[in-house]
C-alpha cells in the first residue's frame, strides 16, 4: 500500500495510481434550464435529464422531462453521451452519481446535473468512476470542497480535483461488474417494491367497495352482479354488510402531555407517541418515553390494537397520519385513538384509513392561528361500510398479505445497500483484491 487520497484516510495498493478527475476526463460540465423553463417540456422528444433523475443505483425515468429537438440542439454545449457519469452538483442530492446508459437516444441535461466524460470511454471504466465518486472516498471529498459543506453547490475545478483510486484496467473491469451487479439487483427490487406498492393501491379500493366473499374472491362490481349490493349513502355496497359511522363502531380518546417540569415523568420506559414517531403503520415504540406516575395522571395509555390518528398539526396539510399499536402505549394531545373489540376490525379500520388518506387530508380545515386541524364531528360523523366480522378479516390478511411481501423485499433491499456500502469500501481501497484470469488479463489490454 503506497498512496493516500487527499481529504480521505485511506491507503491503496502500491500499483495502483491516484488520478484527479481532470487527469481522466475531456469533458466536465453541466447542462442549463431551457428558457421558459418547465413550460417548454414535452410529453415525449429528447431525454432531460434533472437531479431527481439521477440515483446512486442508476438512472430513474420515472419522472423524465423531455424537451423538442430545437430546444435540443440550442442547448448543444450541454448535449450528454452514453457512458457518461452524471453527478448531481446543487441541491439535497447533491453527490448523487450515475452512468447513463446506452440506448436512450438524445439525452440533455439541466444546470444541476454535471456530466462527465472520459477521455478513453468504455462502460466498465465510467461504472468505475461512479462507484469511486459514489463511494466514501469520492464523497467525502465531494462535501468537503463544497464551499465548507453548506451544500449549496459544486463548481468544475472543485469536481476537477477530485480523487479517486485507479487500478490496473483489468481490475477496474471486475470492480465495476461486482458493484453493478448489485446496483442491478437494488434496481430490480426498488422496482418489485414499487410493484407491490401499486397492486396495493389499486386493490385497497376494490376491497373496501366490493369486499371479499366467502370462496375468498373479490365479489363482482355491482354492474356485474347488482343483486350482490344495496344501494348506501356510500354508494353501493355489498347487501351483508352495514353502515355505520366512525363515531360509533370505537371508543376514541384523546391523549396528553404529562408535566415537562417533572424530570421524573420522563425517565420511564413506556412509549409516549407523537405526530414525529407516525411515519409506520405498526407502532411499538417511540422517541419519548413516560414513567407509570407520569401514564396514569398525564395522559391515556392503550392496548395493543389500538389505532391512532393524528388529529392536529401542518401535516395535515398533506399527509393523515395512520398506525395501529403493537403494544401499551400513550400519546399526546394532538392526535386520537380509536378502541376496538377486536384485533381484526382495529386493523380493518387502519387499513381503512390508509385507502382514504386523500379524503381525511381535504376534510382538515385551518385553525384561527393557521394549524390544521380536524372538526372532530364532521370525522365522526364519516360513513363507513362494515362487513361482517368473518370478511373484515378475510380484506385485513388481503392486505396484510401485501404488506408483508414489500416489507421482505424491503429488508432485502437493506440488505442489499448495506452489502454494497461494505463491498465498496473494501474494493475500491484494495482492501479486498478481485482475482483477475489470464483472459480478463488479455482482454484488459486488447
Amino acid at each position: 500500500m503506497n498512496d493516500r487520497v487527499s481529504g480521505y484516510d485511506v491507503e491503496i495498493p502500491a500499483e495502483w495510481t491516484l488520478e484527479r478527475v481532470r487527469d481522466l476526463t475531456s469533458r466536465v460540465g453541466s447542462g442549463i434550464t431551457p428558457r421558459g423553463g418547465s413550460d417548454v417540456y414535452q410529453t415525449e422528444g429528447v431525454l432531460f435529464i434533472r437531479s431527481q433523475n439521477v440515483r446512486f443505483e442508476g438512472l430513474n425515468l420515472s419522472d423524465v422531462a423531455y424537451i423538442d429537438r430545437k430546444t435540443h440542439r440550442s442547448m448543444d454545449g450541454s448535449k450528454a453521451m452514453p457512458f457518461d457519469v452524471l453527478l448531481n452538483i446543487t441541491g439535497a442530492s447533491i453527490g448523487r452519481c450515475c452512468v447513463l446508459p446506452s440506448g436512450l437516444g438524445d439525452v440533455n441535461v439541466n444546470q444541476h446535473v454535471c456530466t462527465v466524460r472520459l477521455e478513453q470511454v468504455t462502460q466498465q471504466d465510467a461504472e468505475f468512476l461512479s462507484s469511486a465518486l459514489a463511494s466514501p472516498i469520492g464523497q467525502n471529498q465531494i462535501f468537503r470542497l463544497n464551499a465548507g459543506g453548506n451544500r449549496e453547490g459544486l463548481n468544475y475545478e472543485q469536481l476537477r480535483a477530485i480523487e479517486v483510486p485507479w487500478p490496473r484496467p483489468n481490475e477496474r473491469r471486475k470492480i465495476a461488474r461486482i458493484l453493478t451487479t448489485v446496483d442491478n439487483l437494488i434496481e430490480k427490487t426498488e422496482a418489485l417494491i414499487a410493484k407491490y406498492q401499486a397492486i396495493k393501491q389499486g386493490m385497497m379500493h376494490d376491497l373496501f367497495t366490493r369486499g371479499v366473499d366467502s370462496s375468498g374472491q373479490l365479489r363482482p362490481t355491482q354492474q356485474q352482479a347488482p343483486d350482490l349490493y344495496k344501494q348506501s349513502e356510500l354508494g353501493w355496497i355489498p347487501k351483508e354488510w352495514d353502515e355505520d359511522t366512525l363515531g360509533n363502531i370505537c371508543t376514541w380518546m384523546s391523549g396528553g402531555t404529562p408535566s415537562k417540569s417533572n424530570e421524573s415523568f420522563w425517565r420511564g420506559t413506556i412509549p409516549w407517541v407523537s405526530p414525529k414517531d407516525m411515519k409506520v403503520f405498526e407502532i411499538s415504540d417511540s422517541e419519548d418515553h413516560i414513567s407509570e406516575e407520569a401514564a396514569r395522571v398525564g395522559t391515556r395509555r392503550v392496548p395493543a390494537g389500538t389505532v391512532l390518528i393524528v388529529i392536529r398539526g401542518m401535516i395535515l396539510a398533506h399527509s393523515f397520519p395512520v398506525a395501529i399499536t403493537t403494544r401499551d402505549v400513550t400519546f399526546n394531545q394532538d392526535m386520537k385513538s380509536l378502541c376496538f373489540d377486536d384485533a381484526e376490525t382495529g386493523r380493518f379500520v387502519a387499513h381503512w384509513f390508509v385507502a382514504h388518506r386523500a379524503k381525511m387530508v381535504a376534510l382538515a380545515t385551518a385553525s384561527s392561528h393557521g394549524t390544521k386541524r380536524f372538526d372532530l364531528a364532521d370525522v365522526y360523523s364519516i360513513p363507513i361500510g362494515m362487513p361482517t366480522k368473518t370478511e373484515r378479516k378475510r380484506i385485513v390478511e388481503r392486505i396484510d398479505s401485501l404488506d408483508s411481501n414489500r416489507k421482505a423485499e424491503e429488508q432485502y433491499l437493506s440488505k442489499l445497500r448495506t452489502q454494497k456500502s461494505g463491498l465498496m469500501q473494501d474494493l475500491l481501497t484494495g482492501r479486498v483484491r478481485v482475482k483477475v484470469d489470464e483472459t480478463e488479463e488479455v482482454a484488459a489490454h486488447a
